[in-house]
């Protein structure tokens, strides 16, 4: 069923009689020879036009739209070829009546201003922290709840959360590294004693910012190390008495650093994409990250490398990432409200042993076409799942 937006008085259009979005707005009728009107064909749920997919992001200083764009339109161009829209705004552009936000337009190749009804859906792929702590955005929240707007992701994960909710699972709990989350002077000495080399991550940060690696030499020194520099401590008192403030400020957790497997003489980790599907929680794709030099983390952009893993696939790996993440779905929706989508970071060590580093709420777009262009199916997919709307065959009403 074909609905037309009108840019000059920002009203939804159509020849039938039919309503739009989650609130049943009504549209008005379309008198005929108006040029100007937006044509969207969309699928029905009895009178109701949709889905109408809302994707709250966050706005930079100067007050424009910040996110991964190329993810949103990608996201548009499938939801318009299964018959659905999808429309761009922020948590400051919700209003009483609805929302007004952007809408990417294929044909023009071009983001159009437009007022909307409030979505069926709401994707939040707000980008920062900063975009999530403010009061517009709890007010947002409050407000789509009330609603009963389905919502998903419900935000980031801090570290600390996420470390917790691992460790009180009997399921994950072994895939854990030793980890102290509100590590002390004396409970850092004892983990770095035991383990002789630790990782310090900030329990909010992400893309490997941040992270240093600590490691106990044999003269009790403490070499601290970071993707840039290297310092190096006479003694663990002299250590502290310079990083204190530094961890604490920031929130770091200790973690034990795992003696990885190689590849090429390099560490890798397995970054896993997760999707929910049919009341499960289903790998859309696996790919290889592999460290260059500086061997501490392997993000791209601390200049890791990518490597298909097909190169390492055993049934094993395949089970193990299969069974956490549907594990790690299901306490994620538990504890936190419904995730629809994340990513994993997990690892195996030298010894053959299995680890899960960190989990992504907020996945960026993968690298490898094949799982971003899964993804982009998967998540239409639970779009229209969620919505109860469905999509044209094929492409095609």
């Amino acid at each position: 069923m074909n609905v037309f937006y009108c840019p000059s008085d920002k009203s939804w259009y159509s020849d039938e009689v039919l309503t739009f979005g989650s609130s049943g707005k009504p549209v008005q009728r379309r008198e005929t020879g108006n040029h100007e009107m937006i044509p969207f064909s969309l699928s029905l749920k009895g009178n109701n036009a949709g889905p109408l997919v809302g994707i709250l992001t966050g706005e930079d200083k100067h007050g424009n739209l910040a996110g991964n764009g190329p993810l949103f339109m990608r996201l548009q161009k499938e939801l318009l070829h299964q018959g659905g829209v999808s429309v761009v705004f922020t948590a400051k552009h919700l209003h009483k009546n609805g929302v007004n936000g952007f809408l990417y337009s294929p044909a023009e190749d071009k983001w159009i201003p437009v007022s909307c009804p409030f979505p069926h859906l709401i994707y939040n792929r707000a980008p920062f922290r900063k975009h999530e702590n403010t009061q517009s955005f709890h007010n947002a929240i409050t407000n789509i709840r009330k609603m009963n707007i389905p919502f998903f992701n419900p935000g980031f994960i801090e570290k600390k959360e996420l470390y917790e909710l691992i460790s009180s699972s009997e399921d994950l709990a072994p895939y854990l590294p030793a980890t102290l989350t509100n590590p002390t002077a004396s409970k850092l000495k004892s983990l770095l004693q035991q383990y002789k080399r630790i990782y310090l991550k900030p329990s909010r940060g992400a893309k490997g910012k941040g992270i240093y690696v600590a490691e106990w030499r044999e003269d009790h020194a403490i070499a601290l190390t970071s993707h840039t520099a290297q310092s190096l401590y006479p003694s663990f008192q002299l250590f502290w008495k310079d990083t204190e403030s530094q961890f604490k400020h920031k929130d770091y957790i200790a973690q034990e650093a795992i003696s990885p497997a190689l590849i090429h003489g390099s560490r890798y980790d397995f970054r896993i994409l997760v999707h929910y599907a049919d009341h499960s929680y289903n790998v859309t794709g696996i790919g290889l990250r592999v460290s260059n030099s500086q061997q501490i983390t392997t993000h791209i952009p601390n200049g890791g490398k990518i490597l298909p893993y097909t190169l390492i696939q055993t049934k094993q790996h395949d089970q193990f990432i299969e069974y956490i993440a549907a594990k790690l779905g299901h306490s994620l929706s538990e504890a936190f409200g419904f995730f629809g989508e994340f990513s994993i970071d997990a690892g195996i060590s030298d010894t053959g042993d299995y680890y899960i580093y960190e989990v992504n709420s907020k996945p960026m777009s993968f690298d490898e076409e094949e799982i971003e262009s899964k993804r982009i199916q998967q998540l239409c997919t639970l779009f229209f799942k969620e919505t109860g709307f469905k999509p044209f065959q094929n492409g095609m009403k």
